[in-house]
């Protein structure tokens, strides 16, 4: 039986069958490229843990799409400041399974908004995401997934965001500024 379903009041989805919409909640570790700044501080960026929420809607038997939203946290530490960054991900795409039953692997992407936080200043750009897993379904409304996952985000020039009142500033070259994921997320399927 198909039915039409509402997606964020922005997509109009065609459910397949019995599928059911999977809410998924999940830890990763994270790591990825360096950020510099113009006066000496560590930032501990090298690697860190993310928590992310997805959700899963049926488009067709081997095919669904991904609302993905992500934060991840670093600390900045110098003589003048100890404050924290966040980078946070909204994000929109697909997943293509190859398969279905109890084990899944399957690849998807995202793309979206990504935001770089600090206590005084925010930047938000263009970001996408490429991940690639495994689906485990242990029962009717149970999954679990494991994935691994490549994080952008898009500067167009030269990008400086303040991370103090005073000279501490976090520099990001033009280009994609990647981190990269290992995680793993139950899912509840309604």
């Amino acid at each position: 039986m198909r039915s039409a379903c509402a997606f964020l009041l922005l997509l109009t989805l065609n459910c397949y069958g019995d599928e059911h919409w999977t809410a998924y909640i999940g830890q990763a570790y994270r790591f990825g490229d360096a950020v510099s700044a113009d006066v000496p501080f560590d930032v501990n960026d090298a690697n860190g843990n993310a928590f992310s929420a997805q959700l899963w809607a049926p488009h067709a038997r081997t095919t669904n799409w991904q609302l993905y939203v992500s934060e991840f946290s670093a600390d900045i530490d110098n003589a003048a400041t100890s404050s924290a960054f966040r980078i946070r991900h909204w994000q929109l795409g697909g997943i293509k399974a190859t398969e279905t039953g109890a084990f899944t692997p399957f690849v998807g992407a995202t793309v979206g908004a990504a935001q770089i936080d600090t206590a005084i200043d925010t930047e938000t750009r263009w970001g996408f995401t490429i991940n690639a897993g495994l689906r485990w379904q242990a029962a009717r409304h149970l999954s679990l997934i494991v994935d691994a996952r490549w994080l952008g985000i898009l500067f167009n020039s030269a990008t400086s965001i303040a991370c103090d009142r005073d000279n501490c500033r976090l520099q990001f070259d033009s280009g994609a500024w990647s981190q990269y994921e290992i995680g793993v997320a139950a899912g509840v399927s309604f």
